[in-house]
């Protein structure tokens, strides 16, 4: 797949914030998170030719999960607000199934319902505008395609780890599942569940046909 351009790329200061980490960001994945997302990803029946979009990509570590699961049919675009964070990701993938796309997930630069499976890891709170992001990604996933959110820990855990690093990331929190049930149908999704357990935060969405 061809790489397309970059397109209003968001924040500054958390664009600024990733790229600044991005040469040591794999050094920093915590023991036993691989195992976490082979865990996740195996919950969910991703079909082999499917079109996939990976939002706040970083260093890319779903693609040798997803690779997996994809055949010579299917694709992947990796995206994310920090230039960085995606010239490593090329560095450790060259697959043909992959574009890297420098982007913003509140205004997202591909074309109405051009993915089936759309994948937030680690992602969703960063989105200052959560409701506006929700929208976007409700466009562009098509007519019984699914949102994915996770985490490879609970949201008490991803909202304190957040608190405790501060500055531009400091109140990035996900939110109660009350809030985002809501939002969620708001956007255009269905069906949401909603799973918050020490090892994992999940939730599954579909878009309304």
């Amino acid at each position: 797949m061809a790489e397309a351009p970059v397109h209003n790329v968001g924040s500054h200061e958390l664009r600024d914030f990733f790229d600044q980490r991005a040469h040591k960001w794999d050094s920093m994945t915590m023991p036993g998170t691989n195992d976490r997302i082979a865990a996740i990803l195996s919950r969910l029946e991703i079909d082999p030719d499917g079109r996939v979009l990976d939002i706040g990509s970083g260093t890319g570590i779903l693609l040798p999960f997803l690779l997996k699961r994809l055949d010579v049919s299917g694709s992947i675009v990796e995206m994310d607000i920090a230039a960085g964070m995606l010239k490593k990701g090329r560095e450790k993938e060259s697959d043909g199934r992959i574009a890297f796309v420098q982007g913003d997930a509140h205004s997202l630069p591909f074309a109405s319902a051009a993915f089936d499976l759309v994948l937030c890891h680690n992602t969703f709170p960063h989105f200052a505008d959560k409701m506006r992001a929700l929208r976007e990604i409700s466009r562009v996933t098509a007519a019984g395609g699914r949102l994915v959110i996770s985490h490879t820990m609970s949201r008490e855990a991803v909202n304190s780890l957040h608190r405790d690093i501060g500055g531009v990331v400091g109140h990035d929190q996900l939110p109660e599942d009350g809030a985002l049930v809501r939002w969620l149908e708001q956007a255009g999704f269905r069906w949401p569940s909603i799973e918050n357990v020490p090892e994992r935060y999940l939730v599954v969405a579909w878009k309304g046909r």
